[in-house]
């Protein structure tokens, strides 16, 4: 079972065991840059902020233009509409020739609606299954009835072909 052994845990080396990796090497750029002591100290913290001006110190004027509206010209009046008496002409239109729309796109269904229509399906077919099996038992019947029918026919042609029998045996003496 040498051949497994790529399945066994394997044991892994402890942190402590790890070489520290070696610094990285200077980057291009970095000797243009210069040395980080050329940074200039924080600006020391203010324990209180100046106060900002409040807004009624100083108030802004503003000019007011004035708006006028624009001069419309009056609209001429218009005098009474002539009635028109002449046929109206109507233009017959061929109609548009309905195709049926081809769809050739795959069509989505979500899953849960997915689900309803598998247990509707189902559902279904029972009730199919179910009347089935009703109309088998009703043609059943049928053929019960039509051979109990043809038995009770047989029998009353045997008795009146046995009454005619007996009706001309007793007349004719």
């Amino acid at each position: 079972m040498a051949f497994l052994k790529f399945l066994k845990k394997k044991e892994k080396p402890m942190e402590a065991d790890l070489d520290v990796p070696p610094m990285p090497p200077p980057m291009e750029g970095d000797e243009e840059m210069g040395p980080l002591s050329d940074i200039p100290p924080p600006p020391p913290d203010f324990e209180e902020l100046p106060p900002f001006p409040s807004p009624l110190e100083k108030e802004e004027t503003f000019s007011k233009v004035e708006l006028t509206l624009p001069e419309i010209p009056e609209e001429e009046a218009l005098g009474e509409v002539e009635e028109f008496e002449g046929e109206a002409i109507v233009e017959k239109r061929p109609l548009p020739k309905e195709e049926p729309i081809e769809v050739t796109k795959p069509i989505f269904v979500r899953a849960d609606k997915f689900k309803d229509i598998l247990k509707e399906m189902g559902h279904i077919r029972g009730n199919i299954k179910e009347n089935e099996a009703a109309l088998i038992r009703v043609e059943d019947l049928k053929e019960d009835k039509e051979k109990e029918f043809e038995k009770w026919r047989s029998n009353l042609e045997d008795i009146q072909r046995k009454l005619t029998y007996a009706d001309q045996a007793l007349f004719k003496r």
